[in-house]
């Protein structure tokens, strides 16, 4: 019978022939992993489409996947071994394959038959170059088997501990121990295992080894828990019997290689006993800033049921039910920790073993540990109280999540964002006003006025975040992160502001213990103690914002990607070009709190935003347009922080913008968002600006515009609308406002359109996987080329024609600062590579109508001009920041004249169209954007030199409550 070997590497084989041909080939061999992972699932075909031929024409994509699948049906020798038509699957009766059959073990509840078939990662040293999307497919699930494998050992060896089989036992933490080096929990659960088999010598040696691991590895001192342990090992007299070493291979370099520098005789006499900062594992207690500091090392290596019925029942349901059964005398009574925030006991949880009362309390986030109060026998009680918490798994739970009774909590006419829910759930604050001069306000749900709680602190108020105990509120402005008292008062500063104008502190959280806060730094999440010093950098991740911690301290979910969909005007920090309701998606990932660890939670061609965590720390409640309109949906979160499971969407036809869950789970607070953006012209004056009030329509319906060209010609404008569900491209006539034309249509987002110097060709950018990649179509329609390589991961954002129509000029961000590429044209299908144009900053570039100079934004309101060649000697900043009282934010360059069109703003937010001499000294105002029931939300504008093209938006913003329930 054939069998694919997945685990260790990739390949196929069959014992009485040898194979050749198609499944051999790299892309092929990758296509029969892919069904082998599917197992009886199957998979789609567009599916296999996403993953391989991503960026191919349609057309061209499912013909290369067809010959594929008939060059592996003829080449396996069994026509039958890939069944199905539009969702193909592997004939097990055919073929095998180790990662179907370790799936399936784990269903059975096979776990040593599971964990002997795990040879290895999953498609360890396989690689496709060149095709990113397959390779993140890869990443995601050789992370998840890995952790079903972790998670079987760790099963087995406490199922070995209940049978007193403490040699098993602690065959099992040594191999969890060479997979997971860094895990202080199975550190300190081999170091166990080894003392109950009289190996005291081997668990001091492991000690040590997993010291020098995290010293070099993390930088980190040693997890409080195995120094604690390791001390009272040596203080006990010695028994030596010595286990078997490691096994020898690459899987086990890191842990052999620490080894060999430790020699009995060289181990200390006592660890070292540094300040523990954090722990050094996803699994390892988390010390700080986590809020399980208070319990013992007992309690944070082995959860009774007591805890785990009380802080998560997802903890409990990683367990089978035998061993939830048992409790040992030792584990019969456990108090919680304090709540150091609020100076209060947390209700306890208590088992006593014989014929009387089992309690458990809830905590503040009742609404996912129901109390319990039975009167058993001791033998009945404990099996009981695991069947009640075990219920249902959270990823079954989300799938009983609804939305009930709402209720609409602000009626301004201005826009009211951020709404963050108070402990006690019966107050929330938010931010109010216009888009940039925000000011927080806290007000009670079921009525009253707002009180306006911020407003002697300069700048744009945004991001409230309540303290554990309700009494003083974080928040973000004027770059810096303040705390202000929840009812008013003075605020004062908590992190201060960057010297670096153009950064920002930004979108601060609590750690849920009260003790710290985390926040964003450039590209860095750091976190320090509230009143402390001293920070550090938990992990970096390009445009993260929206930090939420999860209730047992272990995670830190983090959005990515187009912050300015919810904070706007925070883009103006660097290029003044972002608006609140950006159209581009974002990305969730969770992080552990104590190691930086990084898994992606949602998928990279879909918004996702504003993550919140329900009590259980296993649910996540967030926003996101992955079915078409934003709205509010959950994802199951694994205790080693990958998603369980699929999305479950909450509501239908939202309109979410941010959510926030009060501290027992039954409560959302949540911003319904709309905006409508349509196109505009007025005509310019030569004797005096005139207002947006004057403008007529060029477009309407309910729609958002962001950016549009016009055509050589004069007679057309091309723009992008979301008036089919997804971004597209668009063209209507200039001179009467008729019908429109869709030139591109594509289930994925397109933007930003510009003519070529002919008339015939549009270029733009389509978001794929998360990538904006440049591309071109014909202006009246027709096939769409990228212009960039198939596969590419680097972006081609707003690209521009060169005026001889053989290049495209576009930007692209590499780390934080963006800058100009040049990518020159040899075909009518084919494109050199790209050539950087600029090192020190470049986006929205603009030519000269002569052809000869680049205009450019160099910088936050900062206008550059070089030379076609890009010569380094020909820049020169014309227009720097503060110019003329104004912060510039978009220009163009029309034909037949050498004044600079360029669109402003003012200390005050008032936005004005200016004609710009070459030098940047005279400013003449053309158009004024004073219409305050009509702001222009988009900074992008075109212009023939006679006309100016915008457009003007109406939207609002306002908090609403609803009900979570969990149906019967």
């Amino acid at each position: 019978m054939l069998r694919i070997v997945t685990f260790g590497g990739l390949s196929v084989g069959h014992p009485e022939r040898e194979l050749s041909g198609a499944v051999l080939q790299p892309r092929r061999l990758a296509i029969l992993a892919v069904l082998a992972r599917s197992s009886e699932r199957g998979i789609t075909r567009e599916r296999l489409l996403s993953l391989f031929w991503p960026d191919d024409e349609e057309e061209r994509a499912r013909r290369a996947l067809t010959q594929a699948i008939y060059a592996l049906r003829r080449d396996l020798g069994n026509d039958g071994a890939i069944v199905g038509n539009q969702e193909l699957r592997l004939d097990a009766e055919c073929i095998t394959s180790d990662v179907a059959e370790f799936a399936l073990q784990l269903k059975r509840g096979r776990l040593a038959e599971a964990a002997a078939l795990y040879a290895g990662p999953f498609l360890q040293g396989f690689h496709l170059v060149g095709v990113p999307a397959f390779e993140r497919w890869a990443d995601d699930e050789r992370t998840a088997i890995a952790h079903d494998y972790a998670r079987t050992r760790e099963r087995l060896a406490t199922s070995a501990e209940r049978a007193h089989n403490m040699t098993e036992a602690a065959e099992h933490w040594r191999v969890l121990a060479t997979v997971d080096p860094l895990n202080a929990n199975v550190a300190v659960r081999y170091m166990t295992a080894l003392e109950a088999v009289g190996d005291r010598a081997s668990a001091l040696k492991h000690a040590r080894i997993y010291e020098t691991l995290v010293s070099q590895e993390l930088e980190l001192p040693p997890d409080r828990a195995v120094i604690e342990l390791a001390a009272r090992l040596r203080a006990a007299a010695p028994r030596v019997q010595p286990t078997p070493e490691p096994a020898a291979g690459p899987e086990n370099a890191a842990l052999t290689d620490a080894m060999s520098q430790v020699a009995p005789s060289e181990l200390p006499e006592v660890l070292p006993t540094a300040p523990v900062l954090a722990s050094s594992s996803p699994q390892g207690p988390a010390t700080t800033p986590a809020p399980t500091a208070g319990r013992s090392p007992a309690q944070t290596s082995e959860p009774t049921l007591a805890q785990m019925s009380v802080q998560s029942s997802a903890q409990t349901l990683e367990q089978s039910p035998a061993q939830t059964a048992e409790v040992t005398p030792a584990q019969a009574s456990v108090q919680l920790p304090t709540d150091a925030a609020a100076g209060a006991i947390q209700p306890a949880a208590t088992i006593r073993v014989g014929r009387t009362a089992i309690e458990t309390r809830p905590t503040a986030r009742s609404f996912w540990t129901r109390p319990v109060l039975v009167v058993l026998g001791a033998g009945t009680v404990l099996a009981l109280v695991a069947a009640v918490v075990s219920q249902s798994t959270p990823a079954a739970r989300i799938g009983k999540l609804r939305v009930g009774e709402t209720k609409r909590v602000t009626f301004e006419e201005t826009l009211e964002l951020d709404p963050a829910i108070a402990p006690d759930g019966h107050m929330v604050a938010y931010a109010g006003g216009t888009e940039g001069a925000m000011k927080l306000y806290v007000r009670q749900l079921d009525g009253g006025n707002p009180v306006l709680i911020s407003g002697a602190v300069p700048g744009d108020h945004r991001r409230p975040r309540w303290s554990h105990g309700g009494t003083h509120i974080l928040f973000q402005a004027d770059r810096a992160i303040y705390m202000v008292p929840s009812l008013g008062g003075s605020a004062r500063v908590i992190v201060e502001a960057p010297v670096d104008s153009s950064k920002a502190v930004l979108y601060p959280t609590w750690s849920p213990d009260g003790k710290s806060i985390a926040w964003v730094d450039d590209m860095a999440v750091r976190v320090r103690e509230v009143d402390g010093t001293s920070a550090r950098t938990i992990t970096q991740l390009k445009d993260a914002h929206s930090l939420a911690w999860s209730p047992d301290g272990k995670f830190l979910a983090v959005a990515t990607d187009n912050e300015a969909f919810v904070y706007g005007a925070r883009g103006a920090l660097r290029f003044a070009s972002a608006s609140i309701g950006n159209i581009a998606p974002g990305i969730i990932y969770i992080v552990n709190a104590t190691n930086g660890d990084t898994t992606r939670l949602t998928e990279t061609d879909y918004l996702s935003t504003s993550p919140e965590w329900l009590g259980d720390s296993r649910t996540l409640v967030f926003v996101s347009n992955k079915d078409g309109a934003r709205d509010l949906y959950a994802a199951s979160v694994s205790a080693g922080g990958e998603r369980v499971g699929d999305l479950v969407r909450l509501t239908t036809g939202l309109d979410a913008h941010t959510v926030s869950v009060s501290n027992d789970g039954t409560t959302l607070a949540y911003t319904t968002f709309r905006q409508s953006a349509n196109l505009y012209a007025v005509t310019l004056s030569n004797s005096a600006a005139v207002s947006v009030t004057q403008a007529q329509a060029l477009t309407q319906g309910q729609q958002t515009i962001e950016a549009m060209d016009i055509s050589p010609d004069g007679k057309w404008i091309a723009f992008d609308s979301d008036r089919g569900g997804q971004q597209d491209i668009f063209r209507v006539r200039t001179d009467s406002a008729g019908e429109t034309d869709r030139v591109v249509s594509s289930p994925t987002d397109d933007f930003h359109p510009a003519w070529s110097p002919d008339g015939r060709t549009l270029a733009f950018y389509r978001i794929r996987d998360g990538v904006r990649r440049g591309a071109i179509v014909s202006a009246t329609g027709g096939g769409v080329r990228f212009v960039g390589p198939t596969g590419g991961t680097l972006e081609e954002h707003s690209p521009v024609w060169t005026p001889d129509g053989q290049q495209l000029l576009f930007h692209r961000f590499i780390g934080a600062q963006p800058d100009l590429y040049a990518i020159s044209r040899t075909g009518d299908s084919t494109w050199n590579q790209p050539v950087r144009l600029t090192d020190k900053g470049g986006i929205w570039p603009v030519f000269s109508p002569d052809g000869r100079s680049i205009a450019y934004f160099s910088g936050a309101g900062e206008i550059s001009v070089m030379s076609r060649d890009a010569n380094s000697s020909s820049r020169r900043v014309i227009v720097r920041n503060g110019a003329n009282g104004q912060t510039a934010m978009y220009m163009r360059w029309p034909p037949n004249t050498s004044e600079l069109i360029v669109r402003a703003r003012d200390a005050k937010g008032l936005q004005t169209i200016w004609e710009v001499s070459p030098d940047g000294n005279t400013w003449r105002p053309l158009v004024l954007f004073n219409d305050a029931r009509r702001p222009s939300i988009r900074p992008e504008f075109a212009t023939d030199g006679r006309r100016i093209y915008f457009t003007l938006a109406e939207r609002s913003a306002d908090v609403f409550t609803a009900r979570l329930e969990l149906q019967r």
